[in-house]
């Protein structure tokens, strides 16, 4: 299970507007100061259990919508793995793909700042 605070930090990102793959990695590495491969491997396991949870959902953005993917989370995570190494680097802005949040994900970011 990922830290609390850093689900937190998504999620209320994600309540606003859709969450690009940079943000999850560089609030990961702010969290954990990790890199390289660590980093990797910790972004995957924040993906999965964000997924998993039911709180996100993965997609692309399209010109006006969030086009929800229809693939299981070790799907989106193969994707996400492969693209993030064929980058050569850390995904920034708009790279490999976009989080949105689900009706349970906005309501677990309200609990967490009532909290």
């Amino acid at each position: 299970m990922i830290d609390p605070r850093v689900m937190t930090e998504i999620l209320t990102e994600g309540e606003d507007d859709w969450v690009h793959l940079g943000v999850i990695v560089r609030t990961v590495k702010e969290a954990t100061r990790l890199t390289g491969e660590e980093l990797l491997q910790m972004t995957l396991n924040t993906i999965r259990d964000l997924l998993d949870s039911g709180y996100m959902i993965a997609g692309q953005v399209g010109p006006t919508t969030f086009d929800h993917w229809s693939l299981g989370t070790p799907e989106v995570l193969v994707h996400v793995e492969r693209a993030w190494r064929a980058l050569g680097r850390e995904p920034g802005l708009g790279d490999v793909c976009w989080f949105a949040n689900t009706p349970a994900g906005d309501e677990r970011a309200r609990q967490a700042r009532r909290s």
